[in-house]
């Protein structure tokens, strides 16, 4: 019989898309259409392969994947089963066949694309009819540790030399000798096994996944590298490590395995699922220009964000941290410039590259993922009084003194909170507006097709509720994809997807003021229905006057709502053409268009209404549409090859994107009832405004080049340049240029080294180069006129000059040496790596003040400068290795500090406004016309502003005037000036550095153990050396108004009386007035941490539960997030919306 591995027919494939995306992507596959193809090319087929004792039938189904080729053999003249070992890097094919055939008695022929396989006469005499006796027949089934298939497995009698090969279903059948035959069980990537057959028929096998390293690819979304020869700076994270550190989401998952990548600890919405993590790589290298009006929540804008690429394509972090993760099949953080140069002006922060699962050839196969999860608020930090330390405190301090002295009715208020503390009301505010949440994820899987068709289907749901009532957010998505291959030579591709969201967010508003509510005032009546308001008045810092405290958990109910949608429509094709064994064209065109929908509705009935007498003023409606249409293509032509040890792997490329969108909002007023909500039964639009809508359009073109070489797979170089255009650059310079050169040397290659059994791997490396980024809006460098849209003149409008371009505005400019070593001892049982860089961030856009009579306060220029340094290291040790155990450990660490080279007028500017609590002099005469003196003011709000930007100091940097303490005696607080002189008064001009936000070191560390069928893994989070401004000390300890509820710190170490030796000083005045301590480093304190962050148990079940099923194989899985963390800081977290601990148990189920 005679078997042809390799089918070939062609068909005809006609796409419609875009015409702007066709014509270029067009041009170019017409251009090329003529190239001829010639049969005597095979010395032009590259093969790389690493095969250790595998079979003959092995590597020619390698062979037959990577070049086209198909076989024709006899199998009563062929074995198959055959034992061969290749270590090939981009060898020529005829090379690799003439070495190992003739030791096998195989002589081959080539006959255009097919490759025939013949013995040698001297063998094919010898063969005779012995090896085809039958004896007994052993059947079974080989599956991998999730019971999937392994079509192509070897099984080998090792007594009668017999062997076969398992189908697409992983079954096969063998004649074996006798009862005491030996099976010996192999397939590539798996550890090969040997067991005896004795009485058995039927023996089903699960292979364990070997621990040979195999060599990386480095996906770049745009062209992909063997990791072996590539110089840049990159780390690469596969699907099981990314669901090991749990399933909330891709970005957090990703923190946990490369710690240079840092969710900024957001200590305001903690775990609300409708807040962005704010994200950087390797340090911030754009600074957070700040305007007149910036505090420390202002501060969190996000200009550092990474680029993320999904499938070639760029996406936004929004839909990453939406998306499924049981779709990733890998995730590669690009870092260094010649990792990162090939995406230009969008690459200063860093590249995600994040490539999801392909269809498979086979039978359907279907794959289904069930995690339900449990998520609990973390109250831990808050310690309030309870109702009987609060009271007490106050009467401690006289803040009911002037009730006493003043009208009846004082006396009444007072007398009714000494009723309910004796009436034993201590309620729990904390308690009122969280639950105890659990969500699901849901997700399904169907794929199949053959060599040159296959499918796959996804869909999608996840419901995650948040740990405050009321608020969460489903996603849902279905995804079909769609791969045709014609003759190995040309692959279409097509993924159209559809995704849900629905936000919501609580009504039970800002966890904070719960937080402070008195624990003495009750929720309800004695009928059990909610209080609307609280007789008794509670002082107003911030004026002479009192008001009415309103209950929070009526104020929920009263129909206030904030809810937001986006559907997500995204078609991605590509097209690739191996238009010879070294020469490929890839094509991609990409549609994208989603609308986002946001509403907030407050009730007539919300307390922000007391004051409002008009009811057609009371109760609003706030809606925006946003529509975003984008339209992406490129081509790359890929060029690969080996000539006596040099290989070269060059790409030549060109891409073009446009971006539109389309936003209309309007505030509308004036509702009768909570339950007319509908903009449609509002009186009119807000004071003073008309609907709103603005457009803006981004285009982007741009070239590429890159070169990987390498020579004997010892000496390694890349190059890369890009040219980019931009709309968004001034109209006097309208391209941008950037580059990246990388030189790297594999000395464990090297003879000396060779045999070597203390170093498997020294690989030294480094890089330089220059990226970009464009921060700053669609048209920022242009003069923007805007309409009167309030005012007519004659039936028209009159326009006017809105914001003042810069023509000469460019991008800015980040350059980066990278120098790095990767490192493996002992067959790599230890491994690791270690990277130094220094970026440098220059012609930052920073605002320029202009004086007033331009009718400007500012416009863009191209100023700032700063640098970002630091190191990075991962190792690894596997502590055991065995057949049913195995144990490895692992620690990574990072440093950046961060320095400002040059600032803009406009921060100069801040820094004096940070002085006078963010007012200009007019400002500040102001207030002090209209409330007197501002000490108070400036005092209270000093703290929001301990950030400056100075030249040559960090930009992380904590400034504030140094204290002493507080005087026992006087309870005063005794200051340093500038000079080192105590003093008692505070002046912002003795601001000093004090501390810093980034830490000396922070990584990561953990284990992960297997035995058998059961997995586990830990991983801890760590930092140390960094420094915070603890707000908690501030806010619910010195600075906090009394009346409220406050930190019990405030009982145990507050001043009272002379004597007194404590941290904290009284802000206590007579009357109930108080007053506010300045910034000072007594709240700065030491910060370092320990996180539990994640643990994962999987366990793989016994086939006897499952098959009766109709199941391959079954997963359970446990997983806990934010286990338990040890700080040195003792904080509130989650201020407005609580962090929460979670844990989640999932079934994943093949059939």
């Amino acid at each position: 019989m005679r078997r042809k591995l390799g089918k070939r027919f062609l068909v005809y494939y006609y796409a419609k898309s875009k015409e702007i995306l066709i014509m270029g992507n067009l041009f170019l596959f017409l251009a090329f259409i003529n190239v001829q193809i010639q049969a005597s090319s095979l010395d032009l087929k590259l093969v790389s392969m690493s095969l250790q004792n595998g079979s003959l039938y092995e590597m020619l189904k390698s062979i037959e994947e990577q070049t086209g080729f198909g076989f024709l053999y006899s199998e009563s003249e062929i074995d198959i089963t055959e034992k061969v070992s290749v270590n090939a890097q981009n060898m020529p094919l005829d090379v690799l066949l003439g070495e190992v055939l003739p030791k096998l008695g195989v002589d081959f022929e080539i006959d255009e694309l097919v490759i025939v396989l013949k013995p040698q006469m001297e063998k094919k005499e010898a063969l005779g009819d012995q090896r085809y006796d039958k004896k007994i027949a052993v059947k079974g089934r080989i599956i991998d540790k999730e019971g999937l298939p392994l079509p192509g497995a070897t099984i080998i009698d090792l007594k009668s030399r017999r062997g076969v090969i398992t189908d697409s279903d992983g079954n096969y059948t063998i004649l074996v000798a006798d009862s005491s035959s030996v099976l010996r069980i192999s397939f590539v990537g798996f550890k090969t096994i040997e067991l005896t057959v004795g009485s058995q028929t039927i023996i089903d096998v699960q292979l364990q996944y070997s621990d040979d390293e195999i060599d990386e690819v480095v996906v770049t979304g745009i062209v992909q590298i063997s990791k072996s020869s590539f110089t840049g700076t990159a780390t690469i994270v596969k699907a099981e490590e990314l669901i090991s550190m749990g399933s909330d989401n891709v970005i957090k998952s990703l923190t946990l395995l490369d710690p240079s990548l840092n969710i900024l600890d957001n200590n305001v919405f903690g775990s609300n699922p409708n807040v962005l993590p704010e994200i950087s790589l390797r340090g911030d290298a754009i600074l957070s220009v700040p305007n007149t009006s910036i505090d420390r929540t202002s501060l969190s804008a996000d200009p550092n964000q990474p680029v993320f690429i999904m499938d070639d394509f760029e996406t936004t972090l929004t839909k990453v941290i939406d998306m499924d993760m049981n779709r990733i099949e890998s995730v590669t953080i690009l870092k260094d410039a010649a990792a990162t140069a090939m995406y230009g002006s969008r690459a200063a922060n860093g590249v995600i590259v994040i490539t999801t699962k392909q269809p498979e050839a086979g039978k359907l196969q279907v794959s289904y993922n069930l995690n339900t999860d449990f998520s609990f608020p973390d109250l831990g930090s808050y310690d309030i009084l309870n109702a009987e330390e609060l009271f007490g405190l106050q009467k401690d301090l006289g803040l009911y003194d002037y009730l006493m002295e003043a009208e009846n009715t004082g006396v009444h208020k007072v007398t009714a909170i000494e009723k309910y503390v004796a009436q034993g009301v201590n309620t729990d505010w904390l308690a009122q507006p969280v639950r105890n949440a659990v969500g699901q994820k849901h997700s399904l899987n169907l794929m199949g097709g053959d060599k040159y068709m296959r499918y796959m289907l996804d869909v999608n749901y996840s419901d995650k509720p948040g740990v405050m009532k009321e608020s969460g957010r489903k996603n849902s998505g279905i995804a079909l994809t769609l791969n045709y291959n014609i003759n190995d030579q040309l692959i279409f591709r097509n993924r159209l997807s559809v995704d849900k969201n629905n936000a919501e967010n609580s009504p039970y508003g800002s966890f904070d003021y719960y937080a402070k509510m008195p624990s003495f005032l009750p929720i309800n009546y004695a009928n059990g229905q909610p209080i609307e308001r609280y007789a008794i008045p509670i002082y107003d810092t911030g004026s002479t006057t009192y008001f009415p405290q309103y209950n929070p958990v009526y104020e929920a109910g009263v129909g206030n709502s904030d809810e937001s949608e986006y559907t997500n429509i995204n078609n991605n094709f590509s097209l690739e053409w191996r238009m010879t064994s070294a020469l490929k064209l890839k094509a991609n065109l990409s549609y994208t268009f989603q609308n986002s929908k946001s509403h907030q509705f407050n009730s007539p009935e919300s307390y922000l209404y007391w004051s409002v007498s008009d009811p057609e003023k009371r109760g609003s409606y706030a809606f925006d549409d946003v529509s975003t249409e984008s339209y992406y293509g490129n081509a790359i032509f890929n060029y690969m090859k080996e000539m006596n040890g040099h290989f070269i792997n060059a790409s030549l490329g060109y891409n073009i994107s446009s971006s539109s969108s389309e936003l209309l909002g309007f505030k509308a007023v004036g509702f009768a009832a909570s339950n007319f909500d509908n903009p449609a039964f509002a009186s009119s639009y807000a004071t003073g405004e008309v609907p709103d809508a603005s457009e803006q359009t981004v285009r982007l073109i741009g070239g590429l080049a890159s070169v990987n070489y390498s020579y004997d797979r010892r000496f390694l170089a890349d190059f890369t340049y890009r040219l980019d255009g931009s709309s968004q650059f001034g109209s006097n310079d309208k391209t941008a240029g950037f580059y990246s050169a990388g030189l790297g040397w594999n000395i464990h290659h090297e003879n000396f080294l060779k045999g070597n059994s203390f170093i498997s791997l020294f690989k030294i490396k480094g890089t330089y180069g220059e990226t970009g980024s464009v921060n700053f809006s669609a048209y920022q460098a242009k003069d923007v006129l805007q309409y009167y849209k309030s005012t007519r003149y004659l039936g028209g409008l009159g326009t006017y000059l809105a914001a003042l371009g810069n023509e000469n505005l460019t991008w800015q400019t980040t350059s980066t040496l990278d120098l790095g070593a990767d490192f493996g001892f002992f067959s790599n049982i230890i491994s690791g790596s270690f990277n130094y860089y220094n970026k440098n961030t220059s012609d930052m856009i920073m605002d320029v003040t202009t004086p007033p009579s331009i009718g400007f306060n500012s416009f863009k220029e191209n100023l700032g400068e700063m640098e970002n340094k630091g190191f990075e290291f991962a190792l690894r040790a596997k502590l055991m290795n065995r057949d049913k155990i195995k144990w490895n450990v692992y620690l990574s660490g990072y440093q950046n500090k961060s320095k400002i080279l040059g600032i803009g007028n406009a921060l100069k500017s801040y820094n004096e406004l940070s002085d006078q609590a963010g007012l200009t002099d007019a400002e500040l005469q102001e207030y002090e016309e209209n409330n007197g003196s501002s000490t108070s003011y400036i005092n209270e709000t000093s703290h929001d502003f301990y950030v400056r930007f100075e030249e040559g100091e960090s930009n992380t940097a904590i400034y504030a005037v140094r204290s002493l303490g507080i005087d026992p005696m006087t309870g005063k607080e005794i200051f340093l000036t500038k000079d080192g002189e105590p003093t008692f008064t505070w002046n912002a001009e003795d601001k000093v550095i004090v501390g810093d936000t980034e830490a000396t070191l922070r990584g990561n560390f953990g284990t992960n153990v297997a035995y058998g069928p059961l997995e586990m893994s830990f991983t801890f989070s760590y930092s140390m050396g960094a420094q915070q401004y603890n707000y908690t000390l501030v806010d619910k300890v010195e600075n906090s108004n009394k009346y409220y509820n406050v930190d019990r710190r405030v009982l145990e170490e507050t001043w009272m009386e002379p004597g007194d030796v404590v941290r904290f000083k009284s802000n206590v005045l007579n009357w109930g007035n108080m007053s506010y301590t300045p910034a000072s480093d007594r709240f700065v304190q030491d910060y370092s941490y320990i996180n539990l962050s994640s643990m994962n148990i999987n366990y793989y079940l016994p086939e006897r539960f499952y098959t009766k099923l109709g199941m391959e194989s079954m997963r359970l899985s446990f997983n806990m997030s934010d286990v338990f963390n040890w700080s040195t800081v003792k904080m509130e977290r989650g201020t407005s919306y609580p962090y929460a601990r979670s844990f989640s148990m999932g079934l994943r189920a093949n059939f």
